[in-house]
């Protein structure tokens, strides 16, 4: 994983190698199947690096492919950490972070899922975004017949 600081003036630094993990030379990661995302998991104002690997997630549960289960990192609950929500076969889920750790996935919904209406990532984006106003991210799904909200 290569990293360039942005320098603040329009400019962002040589990038420079941190670590080797989340490579597609060490461990296969394929954002086909192993997507990762930059965001602040732990609240320090820092963006911490999450990667969804076959075994779990790297900072949970396998099986999930980016084919079919979409995942996403957003501040849910509104508290400064990023949380993890994902478009499993049943329906919508989501994984609080604790700081360094996440809570057990729960049930948000019963919609926006390949087995809930045959949503895939390739006919159906899913995208997160304050559509009410209210401070907190909404979950949004372009599906065959509509545009879906989910206020969580």
């Amino acid at each position: 994983m290569f990293v360039a600081l942005n320098l603040k003036d329009g400019r962002f630094a040589a990038g420079t190698r941190w670590t080797d993990q989340f490579s597609f030379g060490n461990g296969g990661w394929d954002d086909t199947l192993y997507p990762r995302h930059v965001a602040d998991v732990d609240g320090n104002g820092k963006a911490d690096v999450i990667g969804f690997g076959h075994a779990g997630v790297y900072l949970g549960a396998g099986g999930w492919t980016n084919e079919l289960y979409p995942r996403l990192v957003v501040d849910l609950n509104a508290n400064g950490r990023s949380d993890i929500v994902g478009f499993g076969h049943d329906g919508l889920w989501a994984s609080l972070s604790a700081g360094d750790t996440f809570a057990e996935p729960t049930l948000l919904a019963r919609a926006m899922a390949f087995g809930a209406g045959g949503w895939t990532t390739t006919r159906h984006v899913r995208i997160a975004g304050d559509f009410d106003g209210d401070g907190t991210p909404d979950l949004v799904g372009f599906g065959d017949d509509g545009v879906y909200v989910i206020y969580p």
